[in-house]
């Protein structure tokens, strides 16, 4: 259910060169991932997210750590 292929280089140094948690639509275009997916993604507990609030939010260390696995 992740994307497919090896976690590309740019799109490591993109998600890392975030110094805070990331919104769905933020995420959905460095992942090139619709974003009802992610939000499908979160809410299964497959990608790491957390709630602010009523929003999802994602750390870029652990969407890198996601991604890897």
């Amino acid at each position: 259910m992740k994307p497919e292929g090896p976690l590309d280089g740019s799109v490591k140094a993109k998600l890392l060169s975030f110094n805070r948690a990331l919104n769905v639509h933020e995420l959905a275009e460095i992942l090139n991932i619709p974003g009802p997916t992610i939000y499908s993604y979160a809410q299964k507990k497959v990608l790491p997210s957390f709630r602010v609030g009523n929003c999802i939010r994602f750390d870029p260390k652990e969407v890198v750590d996601w991604l890897a696995l």
